[in-house]
Protein backbone atom coordinates (compact mmCIF):
# COMPACT_ATOMS: atom_id res chain seq x y z
CA UNK A 1 0.00 0.00 0.00
CA UNK A 2 1.19 3.25 -1.16
CA UNK A 3 1.24 6.51 1.41
CA UNK A 4 -2.04 8.58 -0.77
CA UNK A 5 -4.17 4.80 0.09
CA UNK A 6 -2.55 4.66 3.68
CA UNK A 7 -4.08 8.46 4.18
CA UNK A 8 -7.25 8.00 2.48
CA UNK A 9 -8.02 5.17 4.64
CA UNK A 10 -6.77 6.79 8.00
CA UNK A 11 -8.81 9.84 7.12
CA UNK A 12 -11.69 7.75 6.08
CA UNK A 13 -11.59 5.71 9.51
CA UNK A 14 -11.46 8.65 11.72
CA UNK A 15 -14.54 10.33 9.20
CA UNK A 16 -16.97 7.33 10.56
CA UNK A 17 -15.57 7.49 13.99
CA UNK A 18 -16.88 11.00 14.21
CA UNK A 19 -19.66 9.99 12.42
CA UNK A 20 -20.60 6.98 14.98
CA UNK A 21 -20.11 9.45 18.13
CA UNK A 22 -22.46 12.10 16.82
CA UNK A 23 -25.09 9.79 15.96
CA UNK A 24 -24.45 7.94 19.28
CA UNK A 25 -24.72 11.07 21.21
CA UNK A 26 -28.16 12.26 19.18
CA UNK A 27 -29.76 8.82 20.33
CA UNK A 28 -28.56 9.40 23.64
CA UNK A 29 -30.42 12.79 23.84
CA UNK A 30 -33.39 11.56 22.26
CA UNK A 31 -33.56 8.75 25.31
CA UNK A 32 -33.25 11.31 27.76
CA UNK A 33 -35.69 13.45 26.47
CA UNK A 34 -38.31 10.54 26.46
CA UNK A 35 -37.50 9.75 30.29
CA UNK A 36 -37.94 13.29 31.06
CA UNK A 37 -41.83 13.41 30.40
CA UNK A 38 -43.87 12.31 32.81
CA UNK A 39 -47.11 10.32 32.56
CA UNK A 40 -48.52 13.95 34.75
CA UNK A 41 -46.96 15.58 31.58
CA UNK A 42 -49.81 14.88 29.11
CA UNK A 43 -49.18 16.51 25.80
CA UNK A 44 -53.16 16.34 25.57
CA UNK A 45 -54.76 19.89 26.28
CA UNK A 46 -58.25 20.02 28.32
CA UNK A 47 -61.26 20.24 26.82
CA UNK A 48 -61.88 24.15 27.00
CA UNK A 49 -58.38 24.75 25.33
CA UNK A 50 -59.57 22.29 22.22
CA UNK A 51 -63.00 24.70 21.86
CA UNK A 52 -60.81 28.07 22.19
CA UNK A 53 -58.96 26.75 19.23
CA UNK A 54 -61.72 25.51 17.26
CA UNK A 55 -63.33 28.60 17.55
CA UNK A 56 -60.27 30.71 16.77
CA UNK A 57 -59.79 28.26 13.45
CA UNK A 58 -63.66 28.57 12.38
CA UNK A 59 -63.52 32.48 12.77
CA UNK A 60 -60.67 32.23 10.54
CA UNK A 61 -61.48 29.96 7.78
CA UNK A 62 -64.12 32.34 5.64
CA UNK A 63 -61.12 34.53 5.30
CA UNK A 64 -58.96 32.27 3.78
CA UNK A 65 -61.00 30.72 1.47
CA UNK A 66 -61.75 34.09 0.08
CA UNK A 67 -57.71 34.70 -0.21
CA UNK A 68 -57.92 31.55 -2.21
CA UNK A 69 -60.67 32.37 -4.90
CA UNK A 70 -59.48 35.88 -5.10
CA UNK A 71 -56.38 34.16 -6.15
CA UNK A 72 -57.52 31.76 -9.06
CA UNK A 73 -59.43 34.15 -10.25
CA UNK A 74 -56.09 35.04 -11.29
CA UNK A 75 -55.12 31.76 -13.14
CA UNK A 76 -57.57 32.70 -15.89
CA UNK A 77 -56.30 36.05 -16.99
CA UNK A 78 -52.73 34.73 -17.56
CA UNK A 79 -51.33 32.98 -20.25
CA UNK A 80 -48.03 31.21 -20.77
CA UNK A 81 -45.15 33.16 -23.20
CA UNK A 82 -43.52 29.80 -23.30
CA UNK A 83 -43.92 26.29 -22.90
CA UNK A 84 -42.19 24.98 -20.04
CA UNK A 85 -40.98 21.40 -21.29
CA UNK A 86 -40.15 21.75 -24.71
CA UNK A 87 -39.34 26.28 -24.43
CA UNK A 88 -41.52 26.77 -27.29
CA UNK A 89 -43.08 29.86 -27.63
CA UNK A 90 -46.61 30.12 -27.63
CA UNK A 91 -47.29 33.55 -27.55
CA UNK A 92 -48.95 35.46 -30.52
CA UNK A 93 -46.56 38.06 -30.24
CA UNK A 94 -43.28 38.27 -31.80
CA UNK A 95 -40.10 37.70 -29.59
CA UNK A 96 -36.72 38.94 -30.46
CA UNK A 97 -36.07 35.04 -31.27
CA UNK A 98 -38.36 34.78 -33.63
CA UNK A 99 -37.67 38.04 -35.45
CA UNK A 100 -35.03 37.55 -38.76
CA UNK A 101 -33.74 40.91 -40.21
CA UNK A 102 -33.91 39.62 -44.31
CA UNK A 103 -32.87 43.13 -45.16
CA UNK A 104 -32.59 46.69 -45.50
CA UNK A 105 -33.69 49.11 -47.86
CA UNK A 106 -31.73 52.07 -47.44
CA UNK A 107 -33.12 55.74 -48.27
CA UNK A 108 -32.09 58.50 -47.02
CA UNK A 109 -35.32 60.57 -46.37
CA UNK A 110 -37.11 57.21 -45.64
CA UNK A 111 -35.51 53.86 -45.22
CA UNK A 112 -37.49 50.55 -45.05
CA UNK A 113 -36.51 47.40 -43.70
CA UNK A 114 -37.54 43.77 -44.43
CA UNK A 115 -38.06 41.72 -41.08
CA UNK A 116 -39.54 38.39 -41.46
CA UNK A 117 -39.87 38.98 -45.24
CA UNK A 118 -42.28 42.00 -44.15
CA UNK A 119 -41.64 45.34 -45.07
CA UNK A 120 -41.65 47.65 -42.02
CA UNK A 121 -40.62 51.65 -41.46
CA UNK A 122 -39.42 53.67 -38.81
CA UNK A 123 -42.28 53.94 -36.18
CA UNK A 124 -44.25 50.65 -36.61
CA UNK A 125 -44.74 47.52 -34.65
CA UNK A 126 -43.41 44.21 -35.21
CA UNK A 127 -45.22 42.18 -32.50
CA UNK A 128 -44.93 44.00 -29.29
CA UNK A 129 -41.37 46.21 -30.70
CA UNK A 130 -41.25 49.50 -32.19
CA UNK A 131 -39.02 50.46 -34.79
CA UNK A 132 -37.10 53.19 -33.24
CA UNK A 133 -34.56 53.26 -35.79
CA UNK A 134 -33.41 52.13 -39.16
CA UNK A 135 -29.73 52.30 -39.72
CA UNK A 136 -27.36 51.02 -43.01
CA UNK A 137 -26.61 47.50 -41.22
CA UNK A 138 -28.80 47.31 -38.36
CA UNK A 139 -32.27 48.33 -37.32
CA UNK A 140 -33.08 49.53 -33.40
CA UNK A 141 -36.06 47.68 -31.65
CA UNK A 142 -37.57 48.31 -28.63
CA UNK A 143 -40.14 47.29 -25.99
CA UNK A 144 -40.79 50.25 -23.89
CA UNK A 145 -37.54 49.45 -21.44
CA UNK A 146 -35.02 48.31 -23.91
CA UNK A 147 -33.42 48.71 -27.03
CA UNK A 148 -32.19 45.61 -29.29
CA UNK A 149 -30.59 45.78 -32.48
CA UNK A 150 -30.92 43.75 -35.56
CA UNK A 151 -27.66 43.60 -37.07
CA UNK A 152 -27.85 42.51 -40.89
CA UNK A 153 -25.28 40.17 -42.19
Amino acid sequence: MDKKQRTQIIITTGLIVVFVIAWANAFKAMRAQSKNKSPAQSTVPSAGVLETHIDEIQNQAPVVAQKKAADTDNYDTLEWKRCPFSGVILSDEASMADLRLNGIIWDEERPQVLINNEPYVTGEHVGRYTIVGIFKNKVVLSDGEKEFELLLF
